[in-house]
């Protein structure tokens, strides 16, 4: 884990006293965590099948919004736990590209827009 995510001691000891108090930041830590786990080390769809079952009936809003948007597109997460590629370095370029373009906007043509493109390649 990043450690800028990392509380501080002052923090821990604050989070330890609203988890003692407060049953719905216990179910939602353990949620959480056990995502986490899924994303991280389990990666398979028995997995996240079996999360999604034991997370349905939270009575936590977010957490139901969170499970109905995963189950509209499930193919989507099946295939995020089952394959290490991403689509990551084309999105990088096609954002590039548009952020090239609105550079541009209305100053030159498409073969300016070209060479400005392939312009780190050569």
């Amino acid at each position: 884990m990043c450690s800028q995510f990392l509380p501080t001691s002052e923090e821990q000891i604050i989070f330890d006293k609203l988890f003692k108090q407060h049953e719905a930041l216990r179910r939602l830590k353990s949620v959480i965590q056990a995502f986490q786990k899924l994303m991280n080390e389990q990666k398979n769809e028995q997995a996240l099948q079996e999360w999604l079952l034991q997370t349905e009936d939270s009575k936590i809003h977010e957490i139901q919004q969170f499970i109905k948007y995963i189950r509209s597109d499930i193919e989507s997460v099946k295939h995020a736990l089952s394959y290490s590629w991403s689509n990551g370095i084309v999105e990088g370029q096609v954002n590039r590209l548009k952020v090239i373009k609105r550079q541009m906007y209305g100053r030159a043509k498409l073969d300016l827009l070209s060479k400005k493109v392939l312009y780190q390649f050569v």
